[in-house]
């Protein structure tokens, strides 16, 4: 697990422009945990009054501004990364209380082919 923080560090650094870091931050970074992710393609603006778009979750109200990193599960251990998603919408009752996130894609076929899965997330503070 702490290999797997240094790396999402690493990441954030590239991708976010994060280059002083002390150890009381390091401290700080939020555990990774699984939810179970779905997928939506309708709508035109989200909760947050964004046009959707790809690069967009809907997830836990608590959440919004958060930038999520979501891993795929495999036989419940963190496996493949999937990518980094906003979040701006939020949904439904498992998506509130924050068991479940909703991935934005246009396409129906992708969120078909994608259904309902078990992921690993990581949220971190900002925007993408």
């Amino acid at each position: 697990m702490m290999l797997l923080a240094i790396i999402v560090l690493i990441i954030n650094i590239l991708f976010f422009g994060i280059s002083i870091i002390n150890a009381e931050e390091f401290d700080d970074v939020p555990e990774i945990f699984q939810v179970e992710a779905t997928a939506y393609c309708d709508g035109e603006i989200t909760s947050t009054g964004c046009k959707v778009r790809k690069g967009i979750v809907a997830g836990k109200k608590e959440w919004e501004g958060k930038v999520v990193a979501i891993y795929k599960s495999e036989c419940d251990e963190i496996g493949e990364f999937i990518g980094f998603f906003e979040v701006l919408d939020c949904g439904g009752a498992d998506i509130k209380s924050g068991k479940v996130i909703d991935i934005y894609n246009p396409s129906r076929e992708w969120c078909l082919n994608f259904g309902r899965q078990k992921v690993f997330i990581h949220l971190i503070d900002g925007e993408g």
